[in-house]
């Protein structure tokens, strides 16, 4: 794969009972995150033309 295709990473961290959790793709459980639908879009061309 190449880096073009690797889903953005973002800066998320989420605290449960006092322990930090750190998830750089916690944004892509939002389906409507404008971020994820251009990825998604972008892989999706790149699919359709190769």
């Amino acid at each position: 794969m190449s880096k073009s295709n690797l889903a953005p990473k973002m800066a998320i961290t989420t605290e449960y009972h006092n322990q930090k959790v750190y998830d750089s793709y916690r944004y892509m459980e939002n389906l409507k995150d404008s971020i994820f639908l251009n990825w998604v879009k972008e892989q999706e061309h790149k699919l359709k033309s190769s």
